[in-house]
């Protein structure tokens, strides 16, 4: 089973825009890819995706995702 973020990737990168947290979790949850029993997944979606980048840039990694605007992502990899 991926995790959160790499389902997110997974889906951004199909979708080829950015998405709203919620939208990116009610497909990950509707394809499969995640399972949760938390009461507010889109949260946990939007918080791995900023882990993740805090994560990577502390390791000198480029971060895989950008936040917009509040809980909606998309990919760095767009911006190059």
């Amino acid at each position: 089973m991926p995790s959160f973020t790499d389902a997110a990737y997974s889906i951004l990168e199909e979708q080829g825009k950015p998405l709203k947290a919620s939208e990116i979790t009610k497909i990950a949850l509707k394809r499969g890819l995640i399972v949760t029993k938390g009461k507010t997944p889109y949260k946990t979606m939007s918080s791995s995706a900023y882990l993740e980048n805090k994560r990577r840039l502390a390791h000198g990694e480029p971060p895989r995702f950008k936040q917009y605007e509040k809980n909606i992502w998309g990919l760095s990899k767009w911006d190059a």
